[in-house]
C-alpha cells in the first residue's frame, strides 16, 4: 500500500434516464419524504439559471436539507449564472435510516424529476456526512446506466463523510439499538452484499468507484479536531494522520481554520509536536460538554428509545416494499464483489488503498475549528447563528469548485 504523504494531495490556493423507484407504503406519513422540515429556512430551491451545470447536495443521517441550505445558498450566490443547485429533500429525517443504497435510489428519482423540466449538461455532487456515501452509491447507479456519457461529471465533494465507516462507540450503540440499515452500513455490520456496503463502494471492479473516477475534481473536506461523529481519518480516507508527526500551518493568510501539514524532506527527522495549551474558552466548553451535554444526551437516549424502535420499524417496512428490480440489482452486485470475509481492519486498509489509487488527484481540505466545538455541524454551517465559525470553510470550498 502506498504511503499517504501530505504533499501528494496539495491544497491549492483559492483562485483571484428511466430509473428504479423506491416506493413508500400507502399508510406511511410521507411529509418528511417530499418536503423539507418546518425549520428549513429556504424550503424551495432557487429558480434555475439555465446554465446546465447542476450541483446536487445531499444531507446526512437524521437530517434534512435545512442542514445544507447555507451551502446551497453560498454556491448559488458565488455562481449565479453558471450553476443550478438541487438541495435534495426526498429522504429527510427518519427516512435516512432506510440505507445508503435506498436513499441513493430516491436521490436519483428526484434528479430525474428535476431533469424533466430543466436542462442538465454538467453535474456535480456534494455530500455532507452520510450524504457523501449516498452520493457515491448514486454515482455508481448512474454510471451503470451510462448517464455520464450524456451529462458531463464535474466536481465530487464530501464534507465530514465516513468513507471508512465509523467506529465511535456512540454510533456502534446506535447501530445495535436501532438495527437500521444506514447505521449498520456505517459500522460494517451489514450483509446484503456479502461484503460491507462501504467496500462495495470502494471495490475497483464495481461501478461505484469506476463512476467516481470520471469526475474532473475530487474535494475531500475533513475536521482534524472536534468531530466526534466522523473523525478525521475516516473523513480524509487515511490510515494515519500526518498531524501526529508534523505540525500544521494555515493555508490562507487571513484565517487559520484551513490547515495543512508542514511538509518535510524525507531525510529530515520529525520533531515532537508541542501540546496545545488549553484556553479558558476551551476549558469552559469542556466543562459544558461533560457537565451538561453528556448527561442531556443520556436522558435524550433514554426518553427517545421507544421512538427509535418505532422509526426503525417503519424503515425496515419501507425497505421490505422496494421493487423487485432493486433486489435483483443487489443480487447482481453481490456476485461481483471482489473481496469477501475480511476483517473490519482489512476492509478499511483495502478501502484506503483502493480509493487513493483510483483518485490520485484527490484534494484534501483539512479543517481545524477547535477541539471543544461541535465541528461536525460547524463545518457546513448547519445553523448560521449557532455554527458561524464554519463560514470560512464553506467560503473556501466554494472557491475551489469548478463551475466550468
Amino acid at each position: 500500500m502506498a504511503d499517504l504523504l501530505p504533499h501528494e494531495s496539495p491544497i491549492p490556493s483559492p483562485p483571484a434516464s428511466a430509473h428504479v423507484s423506491v416506493p413508500v407504503p400507502a399508510d406511511t406519513d410521507t411529509t418528511s419524504l417530499t418536503t423539507t422540515d418546518k425549520d428549513t429556512p429556504h424550503p424551495a430551491n432557487a429558480p434555475p439559471c439555465g446554465a446546465g451545470h447542476l450541483l446536487v447536495i445531499s444531507h446526512g443521517l437524521f437530517g434534512n436539507n435545512s442542514h445544507t441550505q447555507y451551502l446551497a445558498d453560498a454556491f448559488k450566490a458565488a455562481y449565479p449564472d453558471q450553476l443550478d443547485v438541487l438541495n435534495v429533500s426526498c429522504y429527510a429525517n427518519d427516512f435516512t435510516l432506510d440505507g445508503v443504497d435506498t436513499c441513493a435510489e430516491r436521490l436519483i428519482e428526484e434528479l430525474n424529476t428535476y431533469r424533466e423540466t430543466n436542462k442538465v449538461t454538467k453535474i456535480s455532487f456534494l455530500g455532507y456526512s452520510l450524504g457523501g456515501l449516498i452520493v457515491r452509491f448514486a454515482i455508481g447507479r448512474l454510471h451503470m446506466e451510462n448517464y455520464f456519457d450524456k451529462v458531463e461529471p464535474m466536481n465530487f465533494v464530501t464534507m465530514a463523510t465516513p468513507h471508512l465507516g465509523v467506529s465511535t462507540p456512540r454510533l456502534r450503540r446506535l447501530a445495535d439499538l436501532l438495527v437500521c440499515r444506514s447505521a449498520q452500513q456505517c459500522v460494517m455490520k451489514d450483509h446484503d452484499y456479502d461484503a460491507p456496503l462501504l467496500w462495495v463502494l470502494a471495490d475497483p471492479q464495481l461501478p461505484f468507484l469506476q463512476g467516481l473516477t470520471r469526475f474532473k475534481q475530487h474535494l475531500i473536506v475533513a475536521n482534524t479536531t472536534g468531530d466526534r461523529t466522523v473523525p478525521y481519518l475516516t473523513a480524509s480516507i487515511q490510515l494515519v494522520s500526518p498531524y501526529t508527526t508534523s505540525p500544521s500551518e494555515p493555508v490562507l493568510p487571513d484565517t487559520a481554520v484551513i490547515i495543512r501539514p508542514v511538509v518535510r524532506d524525507d531525510h529530515e527527522k520529525a520533531i515532537p509536536l508541542p501540546e496545545k495549551a488549553m484556553t479558558r474558552e476551551d476549558m469552559a466548553r469542556m466543562a459544558l460538554f461533560f457537565g451538561l451535554i453528556m448527561p442531556l444526551i443520556f436522558v435524550v437516549w433514554t426518553v427517545m428509545s421507544p421512538w427509535a424502535f418505532y422509526t426503525t420499524k417503519k424503515a425496515r417496512t419501507r425497505f421490505a416494499t422496494v421493487e423487485d428490480q432493486v433486489l435483483r440489482d443487489i443480487e447482481v452486485l453481490r456476485g461481483q464483489v471482489s473481496r469477501k470475509g475480511l476483517s473490519e481492519d482489512e476492509y478499511v486498509a483495502a478501502m484506503v488503498e483502493s480509493l487513493n489509487a483510483a483518485l490520485p488527484d484527490m484534494t484534501r481540505i483539512d479543517v481545524d475549528l477547535g477541539e471543544w466545538v461541535h465541528t461536525h455541524a460547524h463545518v457546513v454551517v448547519r445553523n448560521p447563528k449557532m455554527h458561524a465559525s464554519g463560514k470560512p470553510v464553506v467560503e473556501y470550498v466554494v472557491s475551489q469548485f469548478r463551475p466550468t
